[in-house]
């Protein structure tokens, strides 16, 4: 890992991968246009994730992958327009750059009130054009960020918005 582009455009099954030392994923799955479905990964000695699910329009679902050792989720499932929702149980509290995570997944409603922000430093363009987004739990820590450019731009569900805390904002 990573692949970057591994002509996966008509994979539509991951094969059994054995990914228990892999630290690095970033770019693994991208472009993976007609994947729905990822089985359980080994995912508990990655720190980057960065663009792992970039490109997959087809992609509705996320396991729960062991994240506690992930910094890195740089555009994680960027233009991922059919994923529906996000793992509560994913433990980001080492995430210190979320940039473009969840851009242009539309489906999306909601951010998971479970996830520990508290870390990520850098939010522009996460939720960019998640038109479905109505949720913004005010669980969600942003005191060490810094960056906030187009953080929810587009999102034009959104019911509630919580205050928010921008303290150490540089560019908003």
């Amino acid at each position: 890992f990573p692949s970057h582009d591994m002509g996966c455009a008509g994979l539509q099954e991951i094969p059994p991968l054995d990914t228990s030392n892999a630290t690095d994923m970033r770019a693994m799955f991208q472009g993976c246009n007609s994947l729905v479905t990822v089985p359980y990964l080994n995912t508990s000695k990655v720190t980057l994730m960065g663009s792992m699910f970039y490109g997959c329009g087809s992609l509705q679902a996320l396991p729960a992958f062991d994240t506690s050792n992930v910094t890195d989720m740089n555009a994680i499932c960027y233009s991922a327009p059919s994923l529906r929702e996000l793992p509560a149980s994913w433990n980001v509290s080492k995430v210190t750059n979320f940039t473009n995570a969840f851009a242009f997944c539309n489906n999306i409603q909601s951010i998971p009130s479970t996830w520990n922000t508290s870390k990520v430093t850098n939010w522009s363009y996460t939720f960019l054009n998640c038109h479905s987004l109505q949720d913004i739990p005010s669980s969600l820590n942003t005191a060490s960020g810094s960056s906030f450019i187009q953080t929810f731009i587009n999102c034009y569900s959104i019911t509630t918005t919580p205050s928010l805390n921008l303290s150490n904002a540089t560019d908003t």
